[in-house]
């Protein structure tokens, strides 16, 4: 399997129109905020974002997988290590966004124990679609490589309830979207007015998804939700909710409540983690890697369909999942 997987050397070329840039970790710190998960109260909130865009350059350096990967050792295995050592992405690193007409933002959150990283084929794909989407790393809830190195655990001890957990994540996403209006407004900035941030849609995976719901409660601008695989122990929250739902279920999730906007999407065949990057990288036996493939094919293709029905405007396709060929 090691073999097989380090003569991927880049992962799949995503499908859409537009050549696709991205940026190094940008490193954000809620001075709003304390750090609820360590014991000095003097500690702001760190928020990690990457953004992966429309790009205007046809060529130059692409992005390394993991940025931080030094951080990693011994917390992934070292055959894992090895292959993303070698892995580059499909995303020309630092490039110059497109101009012309402001795009529509997707920011998506990532399950527990997770970071952005492990969704790269999904920001990518989004971004060859003519979005601009912006990763957020939760410190904490995913093991996140801070900037002077130390990775963070997941723990969720600080919290007395999971509610409480999905708000504090919530916030995270909203301090990003905050981040994104400032680049926008900054005169000389690489983003200056690229965002279109009247029409957000954010994606949530497993412990994502309350972070995302929760937000787009809070927050007008954000027109359309994803909940990928996630089941909806609190409904409560959901009141409020007046966007259109896509609701993927892989494995866990159950239905959605009754009383929203929701288009279900069952995917036989589909694992927990289908939408991630990993099971594709290091399929075993390697003859499933083709499965794994248009597994997550068939969820990025609704994901990519939904976005653009809710901000873009373009109809959305009556689509039913197939069983992915064996």
């Amino acid at each position: 399997m090691l073999v097989t997987a380090l003569l991927l050397l880049a992962l799949p070329a995503p499908t859409g129109i537009y050549r696709v840039g991205t940026t190094s970790t940008i490193d954000l710190v809620d001075e709003s905020r304390r750090e609820t998960a360590v014991t000095d109260r003097a500690v702001r909130r760190q928020v990690l974002i990457q953004l992966w865009y429309p790009a205007a350059d046809s060529r130059g350096r692409t992005a390394p997988y993991i940025e931080r990967l030094s951080a990693y050792e011994g917390l992934i295995l070292p055959q894992r290590m090895s292959v993303y050592r070698k892995l580059w992405t499909n995303a020309i690193l630092d490039s110059t966004p497109i101009r012309g007409k402001r795009l529509p933002v997707v920011l998506f959150s990532h399950g527990w124990q997770a970071n952005r990283r492990e969704y790269t084929i999904m920001a990518e794909e989004l971004a060859s679609q003519g979005f601009f989407v912006c990763g957020v790393d939760h410190p904490y809830m995913g093991q996140i490589a801070l900037r002077n190195g130390v990775v963070t655990p997941s723990i969720d001890s600080q919290f007395e309830t999971a509610v409480a957990a999905s708000n504090y994540y919530a916030a995270d996403i909203l301090f990003a979207i905050g981040a994104l209006r400032t680049m926008s407004a900054t005169p000389g900035s690489r983003f200056a007015n690229v965002f279109d941030l009247g029409s957000i849609g954010l994606i949530g995976h497993s412990s994502g998804y309350g972070a995302v719901r929760d937000a787009a409660v809070a927050d007008p601008a954000i027109r359309c939700i994803v909940n990928v695989d996630a089941s909806e122990k609190h409904p409560e929250r959901m009141q409020g909710l007046a966007q259109p739902i896509l609701w993927i279920r892989l494995e866990r999730a159950a239905p959605p409540p009754a009383g929203f906007s929701t288009t279900e999407l069952s995917v036989p065949n589909a694992t927990h983690g289908s939408v991630m990057d990993d099971p594709y990288l290091f399929a075993s036996p390697e003859s499933t890697r083709d499965t794994r493939l248009r597994t997550l094919r068939t969820i990025l293709d609704s994901i990519v369909h939904f976005m653009n029905a809710s901000l873009k405007g373009n109809p959305m396709r009556s689509r039913s999942a197939e069983p992915a060929r064996p």
